[in-house]
């Protein structure tokens, strides 16, 4: 039977204080679904209930859309089932560390032209590398997100940028800016490496308008005086984006 709720971290490793997938195995689940190779990635199996599951896809955009398109294949998903990301993220310095982002739009850093005069729009796209995430479904996330007390932070909403890489500073922020800018999307909150490879499967399965992406910062992306390790803000950002999302799961599988 598949699942009503399937909820996607990207990490679970031993060698940190914490990581995404932790939390929430302290909860008990009856059964357990072998990825092949998902551990290589710091990936899991898929824990489930028989209504909600949760997995660890693998850290980067390239694991993130093979977990899903394998899922995909599985008796877990079927063309009702939901999606939501959980997990941390980069921010911005007016983000607090601990904020918790609702994303609205996904815009996938990878596919640009960097050359020396900097980066300019791919001249040879299909499409623009936009993901536009479904109203409905992002409202009754942010109705979950509003009924819990953050440990840090505040609940906000925008643009959840995503690429392979692992930058920091004013001069990549700038950039960002400007991708974001080009594509008419809302100002970036949150600097992932997953979700753009997960929306990008979800749509190749006509399932885009089921998936959400919560998003705790847990590392400024710039030098501002804060947080610029996500090692420092592992544990509140954790800890924020499991209590959101989990009240997100429960209210969308009692709707």
């Amino acid at each position: 039977m598949a699942l009503d709720v399937l909820v996607l971290t990207a990490f679970a490793a031993d060698e940190f204080p914490t990581d995404e997938l932790s939390p929430w195995l302290d909860r008990e689940w009856p059964a357990t679904r072998p990825l092949p190779g998902a551990i290589e990635d710091y990936g899991s199996p898929v824990y489930h209930d028989g209504t909600v599951g949760v997995v660890a896809t693998g850290v980067g955009p390239t694991a993130a859309a093979t977990t899903v398109t394998t899922l995909f294949g599985s008796e877990l998903v079927d063309d009702s089932t939901l999606f939501l990301t959980a997990g941390i993220a980069g921010g911005p310095p007016e983000l607090p560390v601990g904020s918790v982002v609702l994303g609205e739009v996904i815009v996938d850093w990878d596919r640009k032209h960097r050359t020396d005069d900097g980066v300019q729009l791919l001249e040879y796209r299909p499409r623009d590398y936009v993901y536009e995430l479904d109203d409905r479904l992002r409202s009754r996330v942010r109705m979950a997100a509003d009924s819990v007390t953050l440990e840090a932070g505040t609940v906000t909403s925008g643009t959840v940028v995503t690429g392979g890489e692992f930058w920091h500073g004013a001069e990549r922020a700038a950039e960002v800016t400007w991708l974001c800018e080009q594509y008419g999307a809302p100002p970036y909150r949150a600097t992932v490496t997953e979700d753009a490879g997960t929306a990008h499967a979800l749509a190749r399965h006509d399932a885009l308008d089921r998936y959400a992406t919560i998003r705790a910062i847990s590392n400024h992306d710039r030098e501002s005086g804060g947080v610029r390790s996500w090692e420092d803000g592992l544990e509140v950002a954790v800890e924020n984006a499991h209590c959101v999302a989990s009240a997100a799961v429960e209210r969308l599988r009692d709707d």
